[in-house]
């Protein structure tokens, strides 16, 4: 049994449609969990501004099957408005619904199906739901496999005549949806007929793509904005604006390279200031100084023989650990002054700091 849900901000009215087998209100205080969080879903977002208490759940109605819950959660995102990439939207739901399913797209002939039924049973709502209050009747004892024991050859024998059988394109789950990748550093943009096709071309060109990561450059926002090196674009995720001169540049065969700032590397790095800065050896006080704190970082990754985080190191230096990789860390612009010209006097001197 699934439950087709509803949750609705108090302070704009703004909704988000869902559907759950777990049930909606169990459901919900998922949603809310998730929004502690660092996901950047619309609703999530929305959860953290305003807080929990300004939003509640409805149970709208529910259903039997997963390929109709995931058909009445796209009827009700369009009935709501609730897809928040249209412009009349007033919803926190970032696709168009049917992803439990991956968006599987039914025919004419089962949509009409799904719609006559709908019509003749009604809403199978709490106690108008024939199996309202009877639990799990095959569960446990009850269930007529309770108790056997499969063999190794019949375990095999189901193994061998499952797998493979809806892998890839042959998954009726797969979602036939347009998507784009574009590699920044040429400006190639390549398009293809669902978000599977685009992970397997990749896949066979050696690059592995995290489907939660592609997504998140695909939805754009304030989150990630590349992926190993490429943009990508989905029909029903990303910006319209944003989609439509994609499919401009590809039409017209148009290649333009982009070149991503990275603001994290080397000397332009923010937390490669230019001042005075040192390392000291715990075990025998020697001395090192350079002219930033990019050239401390740089010396002490090849001096500890691995890469070491800017937030470690600044830990060190800040006193939250007594050292790191056995060097206390002192800089011009955190460590006192008069530390400072001790330091500054000793190296000079040719000193050591425990002298």
């Amino acid at each position: 049994m699934y439950d087709i849900y509803v949750i609705t901000n108090k302070v704009n009215g703004k909704r988000y449609v869902g559907y759950t087998s777990k049930g909606y209100e169990s459901r919900f205080n998922d949603h809310i969990k998730q929004s502690r969080g660092s996901s950047e879903r619309y609703l999530c977002r929305a959860i953290r501004k305003y807080g929990k208490d300004q939003f509640y759940t409805e149970l709208i109605e529910q259903v039997e099957t997963l390929a109709e819950a995931a058909e009445r959660e796209k009827h009700f995102i369009g009935k709501m408005k609730t897809f928040a990439h249209n412009k009349d939207a007033h919803g926190y739901n970032a696709t168009l619904g049917g992803e439990g399913m991956n968006g599987a797209v039914f025919s004419k002939e089962t949509r009409k199906k799904i719609s006559v039924t709908h019509k003749k049973r009604g809403s199978w709502s709490g106690e108008s739901n024939p199996k309202y209050g009877k639990g799990h009747l095959v569960s446990g004892i009850n269930h007529p496999l309770f108790g056997t024991k499969m063999s190794i050859d019949t375990k095999e024998k189901i193994g061998n005549s499952n797998r493979g059988r809806l892998k890839g394109n042959a998954n009726p789950s797969i979602k036939a949806v347009i998507c784009y990748s574009l590699e920044c550093s040429t400006g190639l943009i390549e398009k293809f007929n669902s978000f599977f096709d685009l992970r397997d071309s990749f896949e066979k060109r050696g690059i592995k793509l995290n489907r939660s990561s592609v997504l998140a450059v695909m939805r754009g926002g304030k989150g990630r904005k590349t992926f190993k090196g490429h943009m990508f674009f989905r029909q029903d995720v990303t910006e319209h604006r944003v989609l439509t001169e994609i499919e401009h540049k590809f039409k017209h065969g148009i290649i333009e390279p982009v070149v991503m700032k990275d603001h994290r590397q080397g000397s332009i790095h923010p937390n490669a200031k230019s001042v005075s800065s040192y390392a000291v050896d715990v075990s025998n006080g020697e001395i090192h100084k350079f002219d930033s704190w990019f050239d401390l970082k740089s010396w002490f990754d090849v001096r500890v023989g691995s890469k070491t985080s800017y937030s470690n190191l600044y830990n060190a230096l800040k006193g939250k650990y007594r050292h790191t990789r056995g060097y206390k860390l002192f800089r011009e612009d955190v460590t006192d002054k008069d530390t400072m010209d001790d330091l500054l006097l000793k190296y000079n001197e040719g000193r050591t700091f425990n002298d």
